[in-house]
């Protein structure tokens, strides 16, 4: 298994000498705002839109609430986020009502699935535990220095001593896929050679969307690496 974290120190310390200032277009809260975020879409994830918005209404109307909206606006202007207010507060409100509402949805789904599965196990007999099957080092490397070079590409069509660049991961993860064509096929042919001796399934389609969860982890970490730099 790969870390995510693999080589961060040589990784920072090739991105430190960018001196480059990064606004990602999916603009990253805190960790301590987050969970705040998290509680609250946690809270009033099932209720109807209509209802959602009045909850909504009255929790930023609080003072805790209020003070830790104050801190966070604060904290994204310091990290070179240029919208106003106004657009900074959509972005949040439009994190708690998709992100973190779909993401308490798919918890509750993914737990129920967890139940009927072991339900399942009581009447079947007990199977040994999947084991894991990663992309290999030279790949996960392709892929951070694909995102690398975006960077870097970017940074010279920007003027960056008058504001930070903004990288779409949706655009950079398209571009990544039909730039390596060949590398991603020979990829998956390793990897279904691995899932074959391990008497494994192999479904290319799973296997696609491990490819998107691997490069959205990468790109995340580069990203957020850059940002404590900087």
């Amino acid at each position: 298994m790969v870390n995510i974290s693999q080589h961060k120190t040589e990784q920072k310390k090739e991105l430190a000498k960018t001196n480059i200032k990064l606004q990602m277009a999916k603009q990253i809260f805190s960790e301590e705002f987050s969970k705040v975020l998290h509680n609250f879409s946690k809270a009033h994830y099932e209720e109807p839109l209509k209802t959602f918005r009045q909850s909504w209404t009255t929790w930023i109307s609080t003072n805790d609430i209020q003070t830790k909206l104050r801190t966070e606006i604060e904290r994204m202007r310091t990290n070179n986020f240029t919208g106003t207010d106004e657009e900074i507060m959509q972005k949040i409100y439009t994190s708690a009502r998709f992100y973190y509402r779909k993401k308490e949805k798919r918890a509750k789904k993914l737990a129920e699935d967890s139940k009927e599965e072991k339900q399942e196990e009581k009447t079947n007999k007990p199977s040994k535990p999947k084991p894991y099957i990663g992309f290999s080092k030279e790949f996960i490397q392709l892929m951070d220095n694909e995102i690398k070079t975006k960077i870097l590409q970017k940074a010279d069509t920007d003027d960056t001593t008058k504001t930070a660049i903004k990288l779409n991961q949706k655009q950079a993860l398209h571009t990544f896929t039909t730039a390596h064509v060949n590398e991603i096929s020979e990829e998956f042919g390793k990897l279904k050679t691995k899932y074959d001796e391990l008497e494994e399934r192999f479904i290319a389609k799973e296997i696609a969307h491990k490819l998107k969860k691997a490069y959205q982890n990468r790109f995340y970490c580069i990203c957020k690496m850059l940002n404590s730099i900087v």
